[in-house]
């Protein structure tokens, strides 16, 4: 023990730095470190910094997501596909289950689109109605007559018309030629109930068609007068609704309402032809009708009691095409007249006239009795190519040779006639009479 000490008391003072240094061995003795604790500092650290991180970016992310995020979106997703998968199921559940049920279901909607439709026809046929009333008019002619006791008394007839022109001075109205061209007088009701005098412009008896002029001047009420717009016989196809207005069921002022059947391209008519409109519409043959379109526009005229076509039923009938007629009343208006022979005729095709060898020109399908070309010799079944010098093989060629023509003065005709197996040609001589038109 004693040397132990002595040894440790005679080290020198270099061994310890000096004796000038008495903290530096107090600290050496006093802070010796502990190297497990400095280990467990090491690793302790980065983790706790970690943990802080972690929970500081999860509170910033939740704070960022409820400031940045919509509601919608965050809600939007699941209601939709609940409502789709809704929608899905209540589609399936309404879906027929077996052939029976299909056909009610398919029955159901037909039904369903097919009363919309008639809604919908209903309301445009009201509409179109109502503004047919500012049209049409009612047409008195009287007629003086005497009786067995050479009593004169009045005879009267009335029909009905429709407003076509509006010039400065006058009103223009289109009625069926009967009981009006040897009237004494003629007057017209207008849409306010007054009745106006009027007086025949002109008339074209192959159409069985007049038209009436009004002095404007001595009309009321001109702002509850309409001028109905002409329509177009192209533009119409088979299937397309239609209304007659006018006296269709025998009464002045009713309507029908029907479908177009088809567009006959010529209806030979006197000294012309024309296209007709056949619609599942039955028409009186007492007064005078119109044929209206939806659109409100005129279509064509019903004026001869042979329309209805019989060899279908009695619900169908033909009006003549009020665009084709239309030349001719624009004559009317001009007060000029038209020479006419008094035939029917129609167009050859082609495939018929070559098989049948048969000559070019208009076929004439009948001759009028009492007319110039019955007196002047033609005959039913003539082929008529030349008239006054012209080539004729069409009826637009003959129609239109017809407005060049002078009632009156005789005029060479060409025709082929058929006579012991062979076309033979013959020239005559005939005098056109008046068709005004």
């Amino acid at each position: 023990m004693d040397m132990k000490n002595d040894v440790n008391e005679n080290r020198s003072d270099a061994d310890y730095g000096g004796s000038d240094h008495p903290d530096f061995i107090r600290e050496k003795i006093v802070t010796k470190k502990n190297i497990r604790s400095e280990i467990i500092n090491y690793l302790c650290k980065p983790a706790a910094g970690g943990l802080v991180f972690g929970l500081t970016a999860a509170v910033v992310f939740a704070v960022f997501s409820s400031v940045f995020v919509p509601q919608n979106e965050k809600t939007a997703k699941l209601p939709e596909e609940t409502e789709a998968e809704t929608a899905e199921e209540d589609v399936h559940s309404e879906l027929p289950q077996n052939q029976k049920e299909l056909e009610a279901f398919i029955s159901q909607q037909i039904d369903k689109k097919t009363q919309e439709k008639k809604q919908t026809l209903s309301e445009t046929v009201q509409s179109v109605a109502d503004s047919l009333e500012k049209s049409l008019v009612l047409v008195e002619a009287v007629r003086k007559d005497m009786d067995w006791f050479s009593t004169s008394y009045d005879s009267e007839m009335t029909q009905s018309g429709i407003i076509i022109r509006n010039t400065d001075d006058h009103y223009y109205i289109l009625t069926g030629c009967s009981g009006i061209l040897d009237a004494d007088s003629i007057r017209c009701r207008f849409p306010d109930g007054e009745w106006v005098e009027s007086r025949l412009q002109g008339y074209d008896t192959a159409y069985n068609a007049a038209v009436l002029a009004v002095e404007k001047k001595s009309v009321v009420h001109p702002e509850q007068i309409q001028v109905i717009l002409m329509g177009s016989t192209a533009s119409l196809k088979p299937g397309a609704p239609v209304m007659a207005a006018g006296s269709p069921s025998g009464r002045i002022g009713s309507v029908d309402v029907g479908f177009i059947s088809c567009i006959v391209d010529q209806i030979s008519l006197t000294d012309t032809t024309i296209r007709g409109i056949q619609c599942s519409i039955p028409v009186s043959a007492s007064g005078c009708s119109f044929l209206i379109g939806m659109d409100g526009n005129l279509l064509g005229l019903y004026t001869d009691p042979g329309q209805t076509d019989e060899s279908l039923n009695s619900s169908y009938s033909t009006a003549y095409s009020i665009e084709d007629m239309y030349p001719a009343i624009s004559r009317i208006y001009e007060g000029k007249i038209t020479a006419g022979l008094g035939i029917l005729g129609q167009d050859m095709e082609e495939e018929i006239r070559s098989s049948a060898e048969m000559p070019e020109g208009i076929y004439i399908l009948d001759v009028r009795k009492d007319s110039p070309a019955y007196t002047g010799g033609l005959q039913e079944g003539d082929i008529l190519y030349q008239l006054d010098g012209e080539s004729i093989l069409t009826m637009e060629d003959y129609e239109k040779k017809l407005t060049k023509l002078l009632p009156d003065r005789p005029v060479s005709i060409s025709v082929y006639r058929y006579s012991k197996g062979a076309y033979i040609k013959m020239e005559l001589k005939i005098t056109p009479a008046v068709r005004q038109g």
